[in-house]
């Protein structure tokens, strides 16, 4: 887990799209068969990644890498969505009826890394969203109303050659660039009813701050005292939700309501990350308690609560539905030939956790 830990940390680079969607849609290199549920819809259907059986549709991968597929549960059996040609996709959000992530195709980008492009995942086919001109995208978000956020690729290039990304909205057909907050690149992750868009950007100054962008315009949320902040979820009331640096320099979750972020604490550690919110103000994420270990948390009325694990340390929460459903991944008490505990999705619901398993 400590890998999952380290994703707490306050990454300039993961603004770049060739970085951030090169991170996430890597094939993982653990045997262990792992999973993550990343979205679930009102009606229980969830959504993610996990890594298929060696030897199974991966005969494009490096040997010795195990592929990651984006997946549907509904109920609890898990479905490959599949991908454009490559080895490994991820789903990363989910509405009534459509999936949207990312999926490689069977091309190669200029450095001989994989492309990958966002996807639309409705009626049994996967769509490809395109690019702003560049070569990489990814799709983080989507409404209710099938209107789809993330980042991509522009055709433009920074001071080192690498492709500058910004934030998008995906709508009846066309990607539109959603622009910065003064800074080469952006990327949004969550979208409400309204078509408010939540995200990161960096600014003018070169700090990655959490943005919402309303009726044509990106607002800067600012931070909690320190110099960084990301958003990651938005409600239809328009509360929102990611992690921001204190005056301490510590990372912890916020809450972004009537104008003003609220620090919500921590588990007893010293860092804590809010990714998800439901329209009753219910709040998901992962915290670091007392002993240094990531938790996945609930917050209500007030109050942050550790949901606990499959039987292993660690766990992490990255969606909640309208029902105060809660997906994520969690370890397991079975470990890998390196000793590092394998991790299931996780859907907690009812005060308990199933374990949601891997693709067959």
């Amino acid at each position: 887990m400590d890998q999952r830990v380290a994703n707490l940390l306050p990454l300039i680079a993961l603004i770049a799209i060739s970085i951030l969607a090169a991170a996430q849609l890597a094939p993982a290199a653990n045997p262990g068969r792992n999973s993550t549920a990343r979205g679930i819809s009102d009606a229980g259907v969830v959504v993610g990644e996990a890594d298929v059986a060696p030897g199974r549709a991966c005969a494009s991968a490096k040997a010795g890498i195990v592929c990651v597929r984006a997946f549907e549960a509904a109920p609890r059996r898990l479905r490959d969505l599949g991908t454009f040609g490559g080895p490994s996709s991820r789903a990363a959000g989910v509405n009534e009826g459509d999936v949207v992530g990312g999926a490689e195709t069977s091309a190669l980008a200029p450095d001989g890394t994989r492309i990958f492009h966002a996807f639309l995942y409705a009626g049994g086919k996967m769509r490809d969203l395109g690019t702003l001109g560049g070569v990489n995208s990814f799709a983080r978000g989507i409404s209710e109303r099938g209107s789809i956020v993330g980042a991509a690729d522009t055709s433009r290039r920074d001071d080192n050659g690498l492709p500058v990304a910004h934030a998008f909205l995906w709508r009846e057909g066309r990607m539109l660039d959603l622009g910065t907050l003064g800074g080469p690149s952006s990327s949004a992750a969550a979208v409400n009813e309204r078509e408010e868009i939540v995200g990161e950007s960096l600014t003018a100054s070169g700090q990655l701050h959490a943005f919402v962008y309303r009726e044509g315009t990106m607002h800067d949320l600012g931070t909690l005292g320190g110099s960084s902040s990301r958003a990651f979820g938005i409600n239809y009331k328009g509360q929102i939700v990611g992690e921001a640096e204190t005056e301490s320099g510590e990372l912890h979750a916020f809450l972004f309501d009537a104008g003003t972020m609220h620090d919500l604490g921590t588990l007893g550690g010293s860092q804590s990350r809010a990714n998800g919110i439901n329209g009753r103000g219910q709040i998901v994420g992962q915290a670091l308690n007392a002993s240094g270990i990531l938790r996945a948390f609930l917050h209500e009325e007030g109050m942050m609560r550790d949901v606990g694990t499959l039987g292993g340390p660690a766990s992490r929460a990255f969606g909640i539905n309208g029902r105060g459903e809660i997906v994520g991944d969690a370890d397991t008490p079975a470990v890998d030939g390196r000793g590092v505990h394998i991790f299931h999705a996780f859907i907690f619901k009812r005060g308990s956790m199933t374990d949601l398993g891997t693709l067959p």
